[in-house]
């Protein structure tokens, strides 16, 4: 039962042209909390981040993967929260200037917004960017 309830809201998706994506988007922006840079959860939700970045590009070329393993955040700009959807938890919504020691194709900067999936218990399920860092846009 659970699965065709999912597959008539996927159609009516479809159907509809995601006006309820749009909603959700307008109502999400608004369970946002902006967050201190230095809250303790921030600085860990960053490093968790970090450390998920570098782990990225394990088996990419050489030269991409020495720029994922030498990344580093030059700088934390923003900081925001919001509740899980589904879960008992939070998501943070970091925004960072990167860096890396190990230019790719000439670019060691970039600019993102990495979002962190955190449990209630402080430990975390995963990380999303935005786009490959420091790959052309």
């Amino acid at each position: 039962m659970r699965n065709i309830a999912q597959t008539i809201f996927l159609l009516s998706l479809v159907i509809l042209g995601c006006q309820p994506c749009e909603a959700a988007k307008k109502e999400s922006k608004n369970l946002k909390k902006v967050v201190s840079l230095t809250d303790p959860k921030v600085e860990a939700a960053s490093k968790f981040a970090l450390q998920e970045l570098r782990k990225l590009c394990d088996y990419c070329s050489e030269e991409l993967r020495d720029a994922y393993q030498n990344i580093k955040i030059s700088k934390l700009t923003s900081a925001e929260t919001r509740p899980t959807a589904l879960t008992a938890g939070a998501m943070y919504f970091l925004g960072v200037e990167l860096e890396t020691s190990k230019p790719y194709e000439g670019k060691s900067t970039d600019s993102q917004v990495l979002v962190v999936f955190a449990n209630s218990d402080g430990t975390y399920n995963g990380m999303s960017v935005e786009r490959s860092p420091f790959l052309s846009r």
